[in-house]
């Protein structure tokens, strides 16, 4: 069964502290000397602080001794100084019951719970009669410097009422007037009986914190505006470059396909020059292979794969044949594909010779003007290709491409294919080829 609980404890945090742990550091830091110059400058005239009724002096916050020091004396010492003017009596000597404690150095809010009990437990008077308050004395003597000295007065409401009377409902400005206890010993110092006008003070005080701590946030965005502004001004520039850079993308978008197409163009135009430059007239071939090969030499077979050239046959002496073929000009790179074997019962060697031909063997008057004509156009147009991008221009030269289609076409008779075989041996039109290439 669950067991119910009210202990308010996150990640030990106790939640119901959690705003007092987070403005402690912040008070301590508001009443160290280094800082003391913030802290709100509230001036508070002070009526018999000396023990008579007549005499007025101005008082300020004493941060350390958390309590109040005289700053001036005089009826008119108030003005000088900037802040509210509150008002504050001070209670006489036979009116209060001391005591002095050491404590340890805790912040306000824990001291004055500590001395709250300590009051309560030592206090001749009833609870609800009951006043109290407290300062540290840092001039007093400590066993340890771990403690501090802290000095302790009671009193009750009901003498302090009837002693002060009218003057605790109602003083100037319509605000009630602080109670005050001197300090022991001293006409300088003092210290606050709660319960009475301190909360008129304390409400200033907060609405001065609160002013500084927005003054403080609109410095702060101030700063982080500051800060975020170079990045914000380069992001908004580099947006506008890509939007820029977009647009200018869409504008020269047909011009690139243009370029695209023109490329493309180029290189069909120079593939198509290289083919009919080196393209090889079959019946030439033929031809300087009968010319070449002996009368007991018998082709059987003739292929022809670019400027590439196989031929297979029976010859009586094919190491000859090899030797003949390498000396001619037109034929280069002469060497067998398989091992040169006779077969038995047999007078011929069986053959297999791969060679290569000259760039200016095979090729016709008519391909090689064709391929001179298209060589400089496709320079030409790949001439063209960086001017044309840099610029922009929307025209694309259809001259070399009209040209080209014009050569290739009158040269298309001419085209034969790139490879070519001759049939079996034991066909007639092989007969025919083999009688030729005797």
């Amino acid at each position: 069964m669950p067991i119910a609980s009210d202990d308010l404890r996150l990640f030990g945090l106790d939640l119901r502290n959690l705003w007092r742990d987070l403005k402690s550091p912040w008070v301590k830091l508001a009443s160290s000397p280094s800082w003391s110059w913030l802290a709100p400058g509230a001036a508070i005239r002070v009526r018999g602080a000396a023990g008579d009724v007549g005499t007025e002096s101005v008082w300020e916050p004493d941060a350390r001794s958390r309590g109040f020091r005289k700053v001036s004396d005089g009826p008119d010492a108030s003005t000088r100084r900037k802040g509210p003017a509150f008002e504050a009596v001070v209670l006489p000597e036979q009116m209060v019951l001391r005591k002095r404690l050491f404590m340890p150095p805790l912040d306000g809010e824990h001291m004055s719970r500590a001395i709250g009990l300590e009051a309560a437990n030592s206090s001749p008077f009833r609870s609800s009669d009951l006043a109290w308050g407290y300062a540290i004395n840092n001039k007093a003597a400590v066993p340890s410097p771990d403690v501090v000295a802290v000095d302790m007065v009671v009193a009750s409401r009901e003498r302090i009422s009837q002693h002060f009377g009218a003057q605790l409902d109602v003083a100037e400005g319509g605000r009630q007037p602080e109670v005050w206890a001197l300090a022991p010993g001293r006409k300088d110092a003092a210290m606050l009986v709660s319960g009475y006008g301190e909360s008129a003070r304390a409400a200033s005080a907060r609405r001065y914190w609160t002013l500084v701590g927005g003054l403080a946030a609109v410095a702060i965005l101030l700063m982080a505006a500051m800060a975020i502004t170079p990045y914000l001004q380069l992001r908004a520039r580099v947006m506008q470059a890509n939007i820029a850079y977009g647009m200018l993308d869409k504008r020269a978008a047909p011009q690139l396909a243009k370029r695209e197409a023109l490329m493309k163009a180029e290189g069909e135009v120079k593939a198509l020059a290289d083919i009919i430059g080196h393209r090889l007239d079959a019946l030439q071939v033929i031809q300087m292979l009968t010319n070449a090969l002996p009368d007991d030499a018998v082709l059987q077979r003739l292929q022809l794969e670019g400027r590439k050239v196989m031929i297979a046959g029976d010859s009586s002496d094919a190491a000859g044949l090899m030797q003949k073929l390498g000396s001619l000009p037109q034929v280069r790179e002469v060497r067998p594909l398989s091992a040169t074997t006779r077969r038995p019962g047999m007078l011929k060697d069986s053959f297999q010779i791969e060679f290569l031909l000259t760039d200016d063997f095979g090729v016709s008057a008519g391909d090689a003007a064709v391929a001179t004509a298209l060589a400089p156009a496709a320079g030409a147009s790949a001439a063209q290709v960086p001017a044309s991008a840099a610029s922009g221009a929307t025209a694309v030269p259809a001259a070399p491409a009209s040209s080209a289609s014009a050569s290739a076409s009158s040269a298309a008779p001419v085209a034969t294919p790139a490879s070519a075989a001759t049939p079996p041996a034991s066909s007639p039109s092989n007969k025919a080829a083999a009688g030729g290439a005797r």
